[in-house]
């Protein structure tokens, strides 16, 4: 791929498996890729990484490049990204979606064996997250989703995020605790975001304490524990809306609940109605060549799919 070029190409999509040498691989292989895309405009990176690496998803290493390639995205998504990666220093006059996140989700991973026992989950710390964004130049960035473990730069964080970005409308956090016996301070989160005046929706995972997660009788998980915490999340839900009044524009809060399969996501709106919306965010899909189109007419979408260390690689328009 890196020696073919790539003139129409709009979207790029690596996800599965990171193979197990992935350590090893050399950046300068999708710096010389990135470069014969002239017309990238949406790059997606949601790799899960196996115990047998011990690297995170870098796509330009740590030494300095130019890439002006790169610098035209407007959609950039990136499971387990490297604090150190230079990607995070170009300049993206027209970005306007940017996903730090983990794939799969963290949560399935602590929760489930299959995926504990085959993924890790490097998520980023409040630091290193903080240090990406300060180093960011996106102007225009609209939505924003951000997976993070808290520490002593998690109020740092919280601020920056709402008091950098003006034209930020979406916000999706998923911010684990940094041990089991921290108390969630649910109100100070969303007083400090409350900062972010433009924003429209915000998505909270917030690894609360007493959260039972999903329903399992292995694990003795009831349906009225479910039952009694799903009451207790929409408590929490309408106290984070009241902390936000300050945010003029704002729609609705969301809260992660994770009693049925899929997850949840549990909103409350200021017209004080509450609804649910499926999460269908789960383990790397699927996906089935003989469904995707001729070959002849794909031109803008390229999606690789790699399982272990057999990659195949399938194309298609979004």
């Amino acid at each position: 791929m890196s020696k073919v070029d790539w003139p129409m190409l709009q979207t790029l999509t690596l996800e599965g498996f990171f193979p197990t040498d992935a350590d090893h691989w050399p950046a300068e292989l999708l710096l010389s890729m990135f470069c014969r895309m002239p017309a990238l405009r949406r790059l997606v990176i949601t790799a899960a990484l196996t115990h047998y690496t011990a690297t995170r998803c870098c796509m330009l290493g740590s030494k300095p490049c130019a890439v002006t390639a790169l610098q035209r995205l407007r959609s950039i998504t990136i499971a387990y990204p490297n604090p150190n990666d230079r990607v995070f220093s170009i300049p993206f006059p027209d970005l306007t979606h940017l996903a730090l996140r983990d794939w799969p989700r963290h949560y399935d991973i602590v929760a489930h064996k299959y995926y504990n026992r085959t993924f890790r989950s490097p998520i980023l710390s409040a630091t290193e997250a903080l240090s990406i964004l300060r180093r960011l130049q996106a102007p225009v960035l609209a939505t924003l989703e951000l997976v993070y473990f808290a520490d002593e730069a998690d109020d740092d964080l919280l601020a920056f995020i709402a008091n950098a970005f003006p034209k930020l409308q979406h916000l999706q956090l998923h911010r684990y605790r940094s041990s089991s016996d921290e108390t969630v301070d649910h109100r100070r989160i969303a007083r400090t975001l409350s900062a972010a005046q433009s924003l429209v929706s915000l998505r909270l995972n917030l690894d609360f304490q007493g959260d039972p997660g999903e329903h399992n009788p292995d694990l003795q998980v009831s349906r009225d524990v479910l039952k009694a915490w799903c009451s207790q999340l929409s408590t929490f839900g309408w106290e984070i809306l009241s902390a936000l009044e300050l945010c003029a524009s704002l729609k609705g809060v969301a809260l992660l609940y994770r009693g049925e399969l899929p997850g949840m996501w549990a909103w409350y709106s200021r017209s004080r109605q509450a609804t649910q919306e499926c999460v269908y965010d789960r383990a790397p899909e699927r996906r089935c060549a003989g469904s995707l189109p001729s070959l002849w007419a794909l031109t803008d979408s390229l999606v690789i799919v790699t399982r272990f260390s057999r990659p195949a690689i399938l194309m298609g328009h979004e």
